[in-house]
């Protein structure tokens, strides 16, 4: 039996789901404690880094459709988190397989089906870090997409107070 450990793990909803963003925050707190939360931009070389263990062809595929795409993406810590999120959010990228309980499946209705060079290639609602890649995609975030916050509000400080760097 495993034993209760608490976890940090990531999730971004995605741009079809932007308008339901308040929905979707009320059903994560429920569950976990929400660390970080941010809207934001992140061009496509994010993307493929995030996406590292996809293959072919679908790591170009989330790259190119997410880049520059708004997303509210954030860090959420509970009891077995890792596990948690993903049995919250569902098991597979189809929105309409998951468990009926599951948020993709709530938020169904924005599921996109596209088929691109003999390849399907699902859109839905909310990522979730997948256990064995949830402290990568921590790590990422932390990395890349606070920094870029953190700069973003140090130079709109600074206009502000009309110096410029």
């Amino acid at each position: 039996m495993l034993k209760d450990s608490l976890e940090t793990t990531l999730f971004f909803i995605k741009p079809p789901a932007i308008n339901r963003t308040t929905s979707i925050i009320k059903d994560l707190k429920k569950h976990f404690n929400i660390l970080s939360l941010t809207a934001i931009q992140l061009p496509k070389s994010f993307w493929l880094d995030f996406h590292h263990n996809d293959p072919m062809p679908y790591r170009e595929l989330n790259a190119i459709y997410l880049d520059k795409q708004l997303i509210v993406m954030g860090i959420i810590r509970g009891i077995n988190a890792k596990q948690e999120l993903l049995n919250l959010c569902g098991h597979t990228y189809i929105s309409s397989q998951c468990h009926p309980n599951s948020l993709r499946y709530k938020h169904r209705d924005l599921e996109k089906h596209i088929k691109i060079n003999g390849f399907d290639f699902y859109i839905n609602a909310i990522h979730r870090a997948m256990p064995e890649d949830a402290d990568k995609e921590v790590s990422l975030y932390l990395k890349k997409v606070s920094r870029k916050i953190i700069k973003k509000n140090a130079i709109e400080i600074n206009l502000k107070d009309g110096h410029t760097r």
